[in-house]
């Protein structure tokens, strides 16, 4: 059990806020306006001691039926998982076969330029081998920070090496892929080899010089198993409290930019309709407003990226932020208040507008925010800045492909960065190669129950031609 299920909370030794009696008593004494069951006043929640924030920043958000309650366990059923140790490559290919679904690991993480763990700290906290069919892992600040990897390029093959070692001598890397500091290898065990094809790999940067430099951006692997086509995407979003439009703008530069690479269905628009002025890192923009040229937010109910994959996962350091001043959100971690704070975090209002990540679906959000320690510690930003905490590190997937959440996790125990690894054990279906013909025949079938019931002979007759 992950430490974090207990809901201890570490705060810097001077807490801004202590707790009391009444946490909602609390929340409203940070606002003098209450507006309704649902939102506080646009002017952002603020510690009496600081100054007054942007009104760019999203109003603060109260559940209308909010209720005081304990942390919620983590979603964990990785006991069902089967050990595949034991099990031949033909016994394993067969299994797949049969049952026509896979279990996938997907790990982000921001290595904040640390060296690589042990193996046998990856094996049992990250990396477990052994059980699961393909492993995708996105990281950020692989082997340098991104200050550096702006100017000295960095190998990766200790990273990929450590990856290679804890998964063992029966997983064969599929691809690997580098932009500047971020870095995407998937590996698969060597019994699906003979159902890959149309391996492709790209990356898309969103960076200094009109986009040119990768100090943020995506990166891409596509490749089909079977016949069903998958995508793993890993991205270093926009960073800043209140950068989440340009984030926005990341996420659908990335996304037009791999349809547009892989040659997907859609017209992958164009890459360089926005442009950042400057670049900054964590440390130069958490308090900084929106850099210009963010573009319009685009509203897709499907993406022409979702569209050309049948399973698209998107992982990163997507740096969204909770939206909340520090004092705030101090003391809705400590009473843990985890509703509250979900209601607030920025990426789950960019979905439900359709900003961003329209399409697409998450785990339950049950581990506490992974972003920022203080390295070696499970204390937040004690430092002068004392940023916000954020689930920063996410791992979303393409909703209504039939996908199964097995565990959503983060990894406390692996604490030399300032952000905590995100790992998500998924079960993923696959398609037989008649399956859309089938799914195309039974939609006609009912269309023409329907218009045989509803309509004239001749008109029947039409109806026949139109869905033909």
């Amino acid at each position: 059990m992950h430490p974090e299920n207990s809901a201890v909370y570490s705060s810097p030794s001077s807490p801004l806020y202590p707790p009391t009696a009444s946490i909602a008593q609390d929340i409203s004494s940070f606002s003098s306006c209450f507006l309704s069951p649902l939102t506080y006043a646009t002017r952002p929640f603020s510690s009496p001691s600081s100054t007054a924030s942007s009104p760019s920043v999203s109003p603060f958000v109260l559940p209308a039926d909010f209720v005081e309650e304990e942390w919620p366990p983590l979603h964990n059923e990785e006991h069902l998982i089967p050990d595949l140790t034991h099990s031949s490559e033909e016994h394993i290919r067969q299994h797949v076969e049969r049952e026509g679904k896979l279990l996938v690991r997907v790990v982000t993480w921001n290595q904040q330029a640390q060296p690589p763990p042990s193996t046998a700290e990856l094996r049992r906290h990250l990396l477990p081998s052994n059980r699961f069919h393909i492993y995708a892992i996105g990281s950020q600040e692989c082997g340098q920070s991104i200050a550096t990897s702006v100017v000295i390029s960095s190998s990766k093959v200790a990273w990929e090496e450590a990856a290679r070692k804890a998964l063992g001598s029966r997983y064969d890397v599929l691809a690997s892929q580098t932009l500047q500091a971020a870095h995407l290898i998937v590996f698969v065990h060597k019994a699906l080899v003979p159902f890959l094809s149309d391996l492709r790999s790209a990356a898309v940067p969103c960076g200094l010089l009109r986009n040119s430099l990768g100090n943020k951006g995506g990166i891409g692997i596509a490749f089909r198993v079977l016949d069903t086509r998958f995508l793993f995407v890993s991205a270093h979003l926009a960073a800043g409290q209140r950068s989440a439009k340009l984030r926005h703008a990341d996420y659908h530069r990335i996304s037009r930019g791999l349809v547009k690479r892989f040659g997907g269905q859609g017209n992958g628009g164009d890459d360089d309709d926005y442009e950042r002025d400057s670049e900054h890192s964590d440390d130069d923009i958490e308090e900084g407003d929106d850099p210009k040229g963010a573009g319009p937010e685009e509203r897709l109910e499907q993406s022409p990226l979702l569209q050309s994959f049948d399973h698209v996962v998107f992982c990163g350091d997507l740096n969204f932020r909770i939206d909340g001043s520090r004092g705030l959100i101090d003391l809705l971690l400590h009473n843990n208040m985890h509703r509250v704070l979900l209601a607030n975090d920025q990426l789950s209002r960019a979905r439900e507008a359709e900003e961003a990540f329209a399409g697409y679906a998450e785990g339950p959000l049950h581990f506490r925010p992974t972003y920022k320690f203080d390295k070696g510690t499970d204390t937040y930003d004690s430092g002068h800045k004392a940023r916000v905490p954020a689930w920063t590190d996410r791992v979303l997937f393409k909703a209504g492909a039939g996908v199964k959440v097995l565990a959503y996790i983060s990894v406390p125990e692996l604490n030399a960065s300032d952000h905590r690894p995100v790992a998500a054990s998924l079960h993923m279906p696959l398609q037989s190669a008649n399956g859309q013909a089938d799914e195309i025949a039974r939609l006609r079938d009912d269309c023409e129950r329907m218009v045989e019931v509803k309509v004239s002979p001749r008109r029947r007759r039409l109806a026949r031609c139109s869905i033909s």
